[in-house]
């Protein structure tokens, strides 16, 4: 394949890949900005939802491409995940310092993901 070809190719996968990614954006700035309390797990579980399915959608178009990001996202959103159901189980501050500090380890692996996310579409 010559190189405008190969260029077509990408900007095709990048195009196909934008309402993903912007919607995946969304959700990793709401969750960035997400305030740990029992009156915002309605939120942090639908931005988490989005954020899963976000991430499989995108292992389906961009193949290798995000990888290694993909990766980072779902193990944050399995940490989560796992301190979040402590939680419902039996509320006590210490289930809740551990969704705080997934939260912030989301936050952590989110901030540069979401920049990377801005370039590719950045009309969104």
């Amino acid at each position: 394949m010559d190189g405008s070809a190969a260029g077509s190719t990408t900007a095709a996968a990048s195009s196909a890949a934008c309402p993903h990614l912007t919607s995946l954006r969304a959700s990793l700035i709401s969750i960035t900005r997400l305030q740990v309390s029992p009156a915002a797990i309605s939120q942090m579980g639908a931005d988490l939802g989005n954020i899963e399915r976000q991430t499989a959608s995108l292992k389906d178009v961009g193949g290798s491409a995000g990888a290694r990001e993909a990766g980072e996202l779902t193990a944050a959103l399995r940490k989560i995940t796992l301190a979040a159901q402590a939680e419902v189980g039996g509320p006590t501050p210490a289930h809740l310092a551990a969704v705080q500090s997934a939260l912030t380890g989301m936050k952590d692996t989110a901030q540069p993901i979401i920049g990377q996310l801005k370039a590719v579409c950045p009309g969104s």
